[in-house]
């Protein structure tokens, strides 16, 4: 039997921690922000208390299976997290109980009248995206790209894999930096080396305008939280032994995530964005990551770098939805519980 049970207050969120991170772990395509730690301070920074909604889903053996974070504002159902610094949204089901899970939450929602929900962002690879098309039980549109490298076994073999002319201008890239003065490159986990990442990020007028003190707070607490998991990836590049150059990494499972970047201006001509961006590929192939996720956005850089699509979708899940309990009877009995 599965369960559904609602909880409505914030502080009810610690009591499930290391549940919550099992089935991160346990999911069938875990990402950072599905983690207690990223949605967490997001909605310390951004959320009211009175909006939130989170239910948990529990088999018969009272094990937490489903955790469902939402946003009821103006009558409006939304899974956690934002646009602008969200770059995913997925629910956290366990492996293997996606269907049964879902049945649930839309039965609870249709009966409570919280229906339909929308989910911005939902990755390709996540099972709730297959579950959904499959079920033809909502309406899908496409919502971006987050362009994707994945690495071989060495860098030469990723060099191979690029064209001509952008194996050649990589290559140009780094050999005239070198030519200028000393360069070095180092990678931290260290939270503490944040403010040095945010220095370069804000030497952009642009990034130095969407990198408000309320934003930059959220940064600095994510990283705290991330770097006690070993998640949080900082890489400098410096050049005649200053730092001009940063990448904002997360690091889970065998995938490097690249949130965020910065360099200083100052030193635009030695193209040091596209410098440490090589560089901390050829690092991540020696540290065996399979992949090196550049998230949303499509610039073309990313693709110079070899980097595939992978879509991102909008998902609204409708007030008139089909029935999926008999699908499931008998495996499963279902009721929802407040």
């Amino acid at each position: 039997m599965i369960r559904g049970m609602e909880i409505e207050a914030f502080r009810d969120w610690t009591e499930i921690i290391p549940e919550w991170e099992r089935l991160q772990r346990e999911h069938s395509a875990p990402t950072p922000f599905l983690s207690y730690q990223w949605l967490s301070t997001w909605w310390k920074h951004f959320g009211n208390p009175k909006e939130l909604l989170t239910l948990l889903i529990k088999d018969k053996e009272e094990n937490l299976i489903g955790i469902v974070p939402l946003s009821i504002k103006e009558g409006k159902t939304e899974l956690l997290g934002d646009q602008s610094l969200c770059d995913y949204q997925d629910i956290l089901f366990q492996k293997g109980s996606e269907k049964p899970c879902l049945s649930l939450l839309l039965d609870y929602l249709s009966k409570s009248s919280k229906l339909p929900l929308y989910i911005h962002s939902l990755p390709g690879f996540s099972p709730l995206f297959q579950l959904q098309r499959e079920e033809n039980q909502c309406r899908i549109s496409e919502a971006g790209t987050t362009p994707i490298i994945y690495l071989p076994s060495s860098y030469d073999e990723y060099l191979l894999s690029l064209g001509p002319k952008q194996r050649h201008e990589i290559r140009r890239k780094i050999i005239r930096i070198e030519k200028e003065g000393e360069i070095d490159f180092y990678s931290t986990g260290a939270h503490q080396s944040l403010g040095q990442f945010l220095k370069l990020h804000k030497s952009s007028k642009e990034k130095a305008e969407f990198m408000t003190p309320k934003i930059e707070q959220f940064f600095y607490e994510v990283a705290t939280l991330f770097s006690k998991q070993g998640w949080l990836k900082l890489f400098f590049l410096t050049f005649n032994k200053k730092e001009i150059a940063s990448l904002l990494c997360f690091q889970l499972d065998r995938t490097l995530y690249l949130y965020n970047s910065g360099y200083d201006q100052e030193y635009r001509g030695l193209s040091p964005g596209i410098v440490i961006i090589a560089l901390t590929i050829r690092s991540a192939i020696e540290q065996g990551f399979k992949e090196f996720n550049l998230l949303r956005g499509s610039e073309r850089y990313k693709y110079d770098f070899g980097a595939r699509d992978l879509k991102i979708y909008n998902v609204t899940l409708y007030e008139q939805i089909p029935n999926l309990k008999h699908q499931i009877r008998d495996k499963f009995q279902i009721s929802s519980t407040k």
